[in-house]
């Protein structure tokens, strides 16, 4: 059995970054109780704040979360993957298995790569991995897991 994990250093590091910008926001929030400025300077600090809120509060509560949870993203062996949260994936009912990387949801929340498992009814599951990973350990995991499908993809229970 093989399993990819990420550091808890990584998930420390991802907390304090995001706990200084989470600062600044409150910061920000302070500076508009100032009765000296003007309209555009008030509109300038409260989206900034609001900003500051919205793109970095969800990235910290998911890296405090993960501070003091079990760091395995993922567990292989020879019949399948089991996800974080329990899924277990059979390797003879994946179809594909991509990597993606970072990008945007449709409500402009930040969305951390993932490796999308596409399966052979048409659905696909998307196995997070929550931005513990450097691009270093994504491209090599994802190396990883394509090795290991390729290798097992045509085993069966026994």
């Amino acid at each position: 059995m093989y399993e990819i994990s990420y550091r808890r250093l990584t998930a420390v590091k991802i907390t304090g970054a995001s706990f200084l910008f989470i600062l600044a926001g409150f910061l920000l929030m302070y500076a508009l109780s100032d009765e000296g400025l003007g309209i555009f300077e008030s509109i300038y600090y409260a989206s900034g704040m609001v900003l500051s809120f919205w793109f970095f509060g969800p990235v910290f509560i998911r890296s405090v979360y993960l501070i003091f949870t079990n760091p395995t993203l993922l567990k292989l062996n020879e019949m399948y993957i089991t996800a974080r949260n329990g899924t277990q994936i059979f390797w003879k009912d994946i179809k594909k298995i991509e990597l993606h990387q970072s990008s945007f949801s449709k409500i402009v929340q930040f969305v951390p790569p993932q490796y999308r498992v596409h399966l052979h009814d048409g659905q696909f599951l998307d196995l997070n991995t929550y931005n513990m990973l450097t691009n270093n350990e994504l491209l090599h995991y994802h190396k990883l897991l394509q090795q290991a499908w390729n290798e097992n993809k045509h085993k069966t229970l026994c």
